[in-house]
Formats: C-alpha cells, sequence, structure tokens
C-alpha cells in the first residue's frame, strides 16, 4: 500500500519522525499505513484559525446593510501573497493543478467531518488564492444552508437572497451574485427560504446548479456543511470534479476523520486529498512561524498579529 502524496512534501519526512504514540496523541489521520485514505494526498496548513479569531477581534457591530462593501478586517484584505498562510495555499494550488495527473477541478468541494475545524476560512483562503494564480473568474459558493458563515470570513455583511432562491426556483439569478474586491473572485451567498435545506439540497437541485455555475465561470468553489452532521456534501460531492477534506490537528478524533473521508469517499471517489489545518500548533518549529526563522513572526496574515 503506497503512503499518500503531500502537498507539502517536506512535511511527510517531517511526521515519519514523530513516533507513534505521539501522532495517537495529538489526534492526527495520519499514521505509518494511511488505513482509510491511501492515495489521497494531503495538505498541511498552520494556525488558518487565527485569521479567524483575529477577524472576530476586530469584527464590525452586526446590522451592516446588504449593499455594503467589504470590511478591512475580512481575507479578501487579509491573506496576504507572502505571508505565510498565503505561501501555504500557493502550494496547495500549485499541487491541485496537477492532482492525479489531471488538471485543475472546474468545480470544487470543501468540507470536514464536523464544525470549528477550520473548513470555511480555508474555503475562502483556497478561492481567494486560486482567484489570484488564475487570472481568471472564480465563483466562491456558500452551500451551507443550515449556518452559512462564508461571508463573515470574507468581511461581507449577509444577505437574505442567493444560493437557496436559486435551488428554489431552478433560475440562477446573476443579480445574487456579489462582486467582491478580488478583480477574477465573485460570491454567491447562501440565502434564506422558509423550505428547509434538506429539501433544497437533493441531486437534481446539485447537478443543475453546477451545471449553471460552471457554464459561467471557468472555476467554482463549494463551502460546505461537514459531511458527519448532515448528508448534504454526500449530494454535492457526486456533482463535483473534486473534494478536499479539512481535519484541524489536535482537535479531531481520528475514527472521526477517517470514517468522514470513507462515506465521503462512498459518495463518490473524487477526494482530491485531507487538508491538516492547525498543524502548526503540533509541530511549530518545523513550519517557522517562529521569530528565529525566515522572517516570518507570529504575523500570520501578513497584518496585525
Amino acid at each position: 500500500m503506497r503512503e499518500a502524496e503531500l502537498l507539502h512534501v517536506a512535511a511527510l519526512s517531517y511526521l515519519g519522525a514523530v513516533d507513534d504514540a505521539r501522532r495517537r496523541a495529538a489526534g492526527l489521520l495520519w499514521h505509518r499505513t494511511f488505513t482509510e485514505v491511501e492515495e489521497t494526498m494531503a495538505a498541511v496548513v498552520p494556525r488558518v484559525e487565527e485569521l479567524e479569531r483575529s477577524r472576530r477581534r476586530r469584527s464590525p457591530a452586526a446590522g451592516a446593510l446588504p449593499g455594503a462593501s467589504a470590511t478591512r478586517d475580512g481575507l479578501l484584505h487579509r491573506l496576504k501573497v507572502e505571508s505565510p498562510l498565503g505561501l501555504e495555499f500557493r502550494r496547495i494550488y500549485l499541487k491541485l493543478a496537477r492532482t492525479r495527473g489531471r488538471s485543475l477541478p472546474h468545480t470544487l468541494l470543501v468540507t470536514s467531518a464536523t464544525r470549528g475545524e477550520g473548513k470555511t476560512t480555508t474555503t475562502a483562503c483556497l478561492a481567494i488564492t486560486l482567484a489570484r494564480e488564475l487570472g481568471e473568474k472564480v465563483l466562491l459558493v456558500d452551500f451551507d444552508l443550515r449556518s452559512p458563515k462564508l461571508h463573515r470570513a470574507l468581511g461581507l455583511p449577509s444577505s437574505s437572497w442567493g444560493l437557496a432562491q436559486m435551488l428554489q426556483s431552478r433560475h440562477f439569478d446573476e443579480r445574487f451574485v456579489r462582486q467582491t474586491a478580488l478583480p477574477h473572485l465573485d460570491f454567491l451567498a447562501a440565502g434564506k427560504t422558509e423550505r428547509p435545506a434538506g429539501e433544497l439540497v437533493d441531486t437534481s437541485a446539485c447537478e443543475w446548479f453546477l451545471q449553471e455555475a460552471a457554464g459561467r465561470y471557468p472555476l467554482v468553489v463549494i463551502d460546505a456543511a461537514p459531511n458527519l452532521a448532515v448528508p448534504d456534501p454526500l449530494i454535492i460531492g457526486r456533482a463535483v470534479e473534486g473534494v478536499i477534506y479539512v481535519i484541524k490537528a489536535g482537535s479531531t478524533i481520528r475514527k472521526a476523520a477517517e470514517y468522514g473521508v470513507k462515506v465521503q469517499r462512498e459518495a463518490r471517489d473524487n477526494v482530491l486529498g485531507v487538508l491538516l489545518n492547525d498543524v502548526g500548533e503540533i509541530l511549530p518549529h518545523y513550519y517557522g512561524y517562529r521569530a528565529d526563522t525566515y522572517g516570518y513572526s507570529t504575523e500570520v496574515a501578513g497584518g496585525e498579529s
């Protein structure tokens, strides 16, 4: 059985040097045989939640007008190209561009096992990076109709109009799509309807939406709910070309992560890889986000620490 391929190749040799007891204690998915995720690539990024925690500390009061522009606290402004996270997400982009010998997926879903693993922040960082690197239009979609948070990560006000209305009417209304501060990145909020999410998110609706979105955008990036909480990511996953699975180092229970990847692959075998988030807490010196390594100190996103 061959080991998974890492986006950050050097991390594999380091992880291999960490003893099994420490890995179990850290709650990481990785073990010597990669039992449930063999042939699945993995990415590692440090402290992605620090962006969200910093944003919360400085976020404006609720109740912003629907037409308001992005705040300076959102990832649209805070994820700098030359920041540690910015560089790691550029590595992820480069790896995705040649995953399994194929070109970059046109439709990409990001999910996780449970909430609180950095999935939404990861999705936003990935979409921002893809828009910067490709120079082509990218549509970022909040498909978590039950608990939408993507607009907050971006620093955008909430909206009652968006994806939910499109799924209900089966009409791709471009008036609901919002331009962002990045020239090539558009955002579609989750929206709100009286119909429950379970009725809106079905196979035919997801296939319809992905076909409509992919016909308008070269790349569509989707943030979905955790797949152990609700079946939505399994349904959406069947309609997209690729899935990235986010796991939080030292937090996600290994069995939950393994089972989450397993059920996602059973829905459709298109899981491109596992992204290990917050790895700086487990391997801080290796990733070098300290004062003694290559110029990066505690500055997470190129802004204030």
